[in-house]
């Protein structure tokens, strides 16, 4: 099942501190005001501002401490990232849905071969049962297509709602998630002590993955069990 704790840091990293979007609205780590007016955080940050000058991207240990347990409830728990079996798929789906929100479920939906009213942009059991079964059975495909998705979802709202000096840092936190599956199986393999190396590259609109490229590494480990 996947972790909260390892996701978040991830995600949260390519965030900054105080700021305005292109709409006018105040921003804080992500968490925009006009879409999340209750967080808490907000009147700490309404005090801050009352006493200092501050310029945009500061942050504030104060205004932090509200920060992580509004994520995981209204970003990591609505899209049941807990009962996700592969860790870096729950990371990639978290950092698109805390960027696009419903978007990021629907086009998980759609991957996954729902139609019509079933992509509702809810992660709901269905949705669950359909991921974890295709993680199980087809976990590095569907992975990469997902990838893909949120690459090209993002790249067409430039320059309509992304800017194209924003597209830059948007598109490099993107690619941040590229090689995540495959990297987590070459840890699997180092942990059963094969040295197997990645030569699996970026590419801006897909990524080149060598499909046997799993199997040929769970082979090794299965190997290293037997004659270990």
């Amino acid at each position: 099942m996947a972790d909260f704790s390892i996701a978040y840091p991830l995600t949260i990293a390519n965030e900054g501190g105080y700021g305005i979007d292109n709409n006018g609205a105040e921003v804080y780590r992500g968490i925009n005001r006009l879409f999340n007016p209750t967080w808490q955080g907000w009147n700490v940050i309404d005090a801050i501002k009352k006493n200092y000058a501050y310029k945009n991207n500061w942050t504030d240990a104060r205004a932090d401490a509200y920060v992580q347990p509004y994520v995981k409830q209204n970003y990591w728990q609505p899209i049941q990232a807990d009962k996700i079996l592969n860790q870096p798929f729950a990371n990639l789906l978290f950092d698109f849905f805390y960027e696009s929100g419903a978007n990021a479920v629907k086009e998980l939906q759609k991957e996954l071969g729902f139609t019509g009213a079933d992509v509702d942009g809810i992660l709901g059991r269905n949705t669950l049962a359909a991921l974890n079964t295709q993680l199980q059975t087809n976990g590095e495909n569907l992975y990469n297509n997902f990838y893909n998705d949120r690459y090209n979802f993002t790249q067409a709202l430039v320059p309509k709602i992304i800017s194209q000096n924003d597209w830059a840092s948007i598109e490099k936190r993107i690619e941040n998630y590229a090689n995540a599956f495959v990297d987590e199986i070459l840890k699997t393999a180092d942990a059963a002590g094969n040295t197997v190396k990645s030569t699996v590259k970026k590419n801006p609109f897909t990524i080149i993955l060598r499909i046997t490229f799993g199997v040929i590494i769970l082979n090794e480990i299965f190997k290293t069990k037997q004659h270990g």
